[in-house]
């Protein structure tokens, strides 16, 4: 998808990104699923998304934060709420 976004994006233009992200969760019975992050850690998927991207030859200029007036609660126990967003572009 990227690699076509660069292909009709003129040279002075630019790309934004609103990525949300997740905690890496348990299983049903309590158990930890498997994978590289142990349960109730973030993600980190826009990271992950913007590391890769500039793997690919993208430049990452900014990340943009803002503010949000009514968080969710965090699925984590221990976790705060996000109380604020962020756009790479």
């Amino acid at each position: 998808m990227f690699a076509e976004a660069r292909r009709v994006l003129v040279k002075t233009g630019t790309c934004w990104l609103n990525l949300g992200d997740s905690y890496s969760t348990g299983s049903a019975t309590g158990e930890r699923t498997p994978g590289p992050l142990p349960a109730k850690n973030l993600n980190g998927v826009p990271w992950r998304v913007a590391f890769a991207l500039q793997t690919a030859g993208w430049t990452l200029r900014n990340a943009v934060v803002w503010p949000r007036p009514t968080p969710c609660r965090s699925p984590s126990a221990t976790g705060c709420p996000p109380h604020t967003n962020c756009c790479s572009c």
